[in-house]
């Protein structure tokens, strides 16, 4: 549960940040998105990358 409510805060927040910038709502939404897929993509990656120590 704490996990999933610091996703949402950083999700609220990057929306918020990219409607300072100029964006839509929907376009600064759309773009949250994409960074919080992008961020899990790289947590996933980092997850399953094989460490010398795992051999």
């Amino acid at each position: 549960m704490n996990y999933a409510k610091h996703s949402l805060q950083d999700w609220l927040r990057n929306i918020d940040m990219y409607v300072e910038q100029g964006e839509s709502v929907i376009e600064a939404a759309s773009l949250a998105v994409r960074d919080a897929d992008d961020r899990m993509r790289e947590r996933n990656h980092r997850n399953t990358e094989v460490r010398p120590h795992d051999l």
